[in-house]
């Protein structure tokens, strides 16, 4: 993986959907055309500003590969690779920085302790 200089805003992508919920993918390359045009230093996606844990994981993959097929090095591309399972993220950051994306980006998984429990163990 190559150095990731930010040198400026790195904005989080929208995840664009369809009527029906699908991925849009015309209005994806739309947003990263944007973004082409208003001189970011990169793009981020998905994370959770563009509602990533509304996409299944095969999407979520998708998505990362077809804004870096949409970009074709034009901006670099950090994957965000949210997931409670530690060897999801490890095998989908292979496969993202694989595919071109410049870094990965992890972030916590968000888990809240109920009222009146214990806390769960973590390993």
């Amino acid at each position: 993986m190559a150095t990731l200089e930010i040198d400026g805003v790195l904005p989080v992508i929208p995840t664009p959907f369809t009527r029906d919920g699908g991925l849009d993918w015309v209005a994806l390359d739309g947003l990263l055309e944007f973004a082409i045009s208003a001189r970011v230093c990169g793009v981020v996606l998905p994370a959770y500003a563009s509602e990533f844990y509304k996409l299944r994981d095969a999407e979520r993959r998708e998505l990362v590969f077809q804004a870096i097929s949409i970009l074709n090095g034009r901006l670099p591309v950090v994957a965000q690779v949210n997931h409670v399972s530690t060897a999801y993220v490890a095998e989908t950051a292979r496969d993202l920085e694989r595919a071109g994306a410049a870094a990965i980006s992890v972030a916590v998984p968000r888990v809240f302790r109920l009222a009146g429990t214990r806390p769960a163990p973590l390993f």
